[in-house]
């Protein structure tokens, strides 16, 4: 620590993180933060952990600058935007060189607020390990796109990986028993190895206030500007350590939306400007299906399924923490209604779905500002390329009463 405190001491009135030495113990990696005062308010503590669950290998020798980069991903954000200096002991060259270029994309991503704040490191090293350019593994929600992700590259037999603390609360156990069953029988199904990484990152950070901190670009911190790097870094300590050459993480946007939109990037925190620049020691980022929408993503889906005779539950809600589809809230509508756009059966693919769910979908998104904005039909493109695909059939849905609404909408 005596590093650590000799920039304390002379801070005088910079705003400064430390970063302690990662912890290991039991194949979990924890951290410690040092924080000056001011600071304090975006912090809901000073202390996280990155667990690997099942992982056999003994991760011990992964050195100190690549098992520092899921902490540090998770707090550079505050530094850029609090203008905080943040510093640490020791990191990775590769990775030290690559946030200059992921910094510089966010600024271009969000010119309405300034991306100051500066790393200091005590030692950056060259860890120029050999990594196997055909060793692969992707992210895994069980959602359409890290699902569309997984089979888009099935030919390369990824390693699943699945974070709890992400989509699931470290605290619900119960949800999670359910959710890792899914991803067990995916990874049965497709003959792929997983991991599961159980990590606290949602709780380290004050989001609420950090949110009050971003108001001009209108979003919000985990979207924006966390999520896509704090995933990532998930990833770092297991690949490095088996030598996987190639991080896979699904888009959530497309060139379509861009071209819908008539921009050139799209604010998210999770962007090819971001994640392709996402680098440590010799192992790259993917940011894997940004040519496909959504809905084309749900028909490879099921196109690949039914041609391989594999089961495919796709786990999508974003209400139920049971670890299932709830087959009510927006997002499993969504789902729902884009299978059915594929001439597919929901019920075959994880969802409670009979025709019925169809007239309260109609009632939702004509009557948008009583259920929310994720009903506007008008916001976003992701209604519009569903409705889209019924519309390129309409002989065939003729006889659905409860689908007119959809082939009177001007799209």
């Amino acid at each position: 620590m005596n590093f650590f405190r000799y920039y304390f001491d002379k801070a005088l009135n910079r705003k400064l993180i430390a970063i302690d030495k990662p912890i290991f113990k039991n194949n979990g990696f924890f951290y410690n933060i040092s924080t000056t005062h001011d600071l304090d308010k975006y912090f809901l503590k000073k202390d996280s952990f990155i667990d690997h669950i099942n992982v056999k290998d003994d991760l011990s020798s992964v050195p100190e600058g690549i098992s520092i980069i899921p902490i540090l991903s998770n707090v550079l954000p505050v530094s850029w935007i609090m203008d905080a200096t943040i510093v640490i002991d020791e990191l990775d060259k590769t990775f030290f060189e690559s946030i200059k270029t992921i910094k510089e994309n966010f600024s271009l991503m969000f010119p309405k607020i300034e991306f100051k704040g500066r790393l200091i490191v005590k030692k950056i090293v060259d860890y120029d390990r050999i990594f196997m350019e055909d060793k692969y593994m992707s992210f895994f929600s069980g959602g359409v796109d890290s699902t569309f992700t997984v089979i888009n590259n099935i030919d390369k037999k990824p390693v699943l990986t699945s974070i709890w603390g992400s989509d699931m609360p470290i605290d619900e156990t119960e949800g999670w028993k359910n959710l890792s069953d899914i991803i067990n029988q995916f990874s049965k199904e497709f003959d792929l190895e997983k991991v599961f990484i159980k990590s606290d990152f949602k709780e380290l950070l004050n989001i609420k206030k950090l949110n009050g901190e971003i108001i001009a670009i209108n979003d919000n911190w985990w979207h924006g500007l966390q999520h896509g790097i704090s995933i990532i870094s998930h990833g770092v300590i297991y690949a490095y350590k088996n030598q996987i050459g190639n991080i896979l993480i699904a888009s959530s946007h497309s060139t379509r939306d861009l071209e819908d939109r008539g921009v050139e990037v799209i604010p998210c925190g999770s962007s090819p400007i971001i994640d392709n620049y996402f680098k440590f020691s010799n192992c790259k980022v993917i940011h894997d299906g940004f040519d496909f929408t959504r809905q084309e993503k749900i028909g490879k889906i099921l196109d690949y399924a039914n041609e391989n005779d594999k089961n495919v539950y796709i786990k999508v809600c974003w209400e139920s923490i049971s670890g299932k589809n709830c087959s009510k809230c927006v997002k499993c509508c969504k789902s729902m209604l884009g299978v059915l756009a594929e001439k597919q059966d929901p019920n075959l693919f994880g969802f409670e779905f009979d025709e019925s769910i169809l007239d309260e979908i109609y009632e939702k998104v004509t009557n948008s500002e009583d259920y929310g904005v994720y009903w506007d039909i008008n916001k976003g493109n992701y209604w519009k390329h569903i409705f889209e695909r019924f519309q390129e059939d309409p002989e065939y849905w003729k006889e659905k009463k409860n689908l007119k609404w959809i082939f009177d909408l001007k799209l």
